[in-house]
């Protein structure tokens, strides 16, 4: 999520400097608190966008407890069931432009996602992933710091493509370019 966080970042100079502009008024140049961070408004629906857009957990599988029909497919008890987090995340039914990369539509006023279960980076229910809360603690933290010390762009010559295996990664990574920042590096 650091990954395509830092590539997302890198390739929008106008979000990049938005991002900066946040950074610098809530942080200044010593390091966040817990406090400090949860102001990082812009920061934080970036890093949900991140997560809308290249989802950690791409599919999740479950078994039927239960037979079961499904738009006339017929499921049988045990058979792994694949939840598409990926396409779920990309519904045009629940995310208006849901190709273009947005950390605006997490604004209240814009209402998305309209359905309950159409965000689901870290799965649902009972088998939700347990450090949520510290991994976007930590994701933020990460790119808070970055981002107050140092300039992020990304390598324009390097194609970056998701792979999905257990995880959705960059197939051949993603090459940034870091500058110190001036005055805050």
């Amino acid at each position: 999520s650091l990954a395509w966080s830092l590539y997302t970042i890198g390739r929008d100079p106008e979000l990049r400097a938005r991002l900066e502009a946040e950074i610098d008024a809530q942080l200044g140049a010593g390091a966040p608190d817990f406090a400090a961070l949860a102001r990082l408004d812009l920061l934080g629906r970036t890093i949900r966008e991140v997560l809308r857009v290249f989802p950690p957990g791409w599919a999740l599988p479950r078994a039927a407890l239960a037979d079961d029909e499904i738009d006339g497919v017929l499921i049988p008890r045990g058979a792994t069931v694949m939840v598409p987090v990926y396409y779920l995340h990309r519904h045009p039914e629940f995310w208006s432009e849901p190709e273009r990369f947005d950390p605006d539509r997490w604004l209240p006023e814009r209402g998305e996602p309209r359905h309950q279960f159409a965000y689901l980076p870290f799965g649902l229910g009972g088998r939700r992933g347990v450090g949520e809360d510290f991994a976007l603690l930590e994701i933020r933290a990460v790119l808070a710091r970055t981002l107050q010390r140092f300039r992020v762009s990304v390598d324009p010559d390097h194609a970056v493509v998701p792979q999905p295996l257990l995880t959705l990664k960059p197939a051949n990574g993603v090459r940034i370019r870091i500058e110190a920042r001036g005055a805050s590096a």
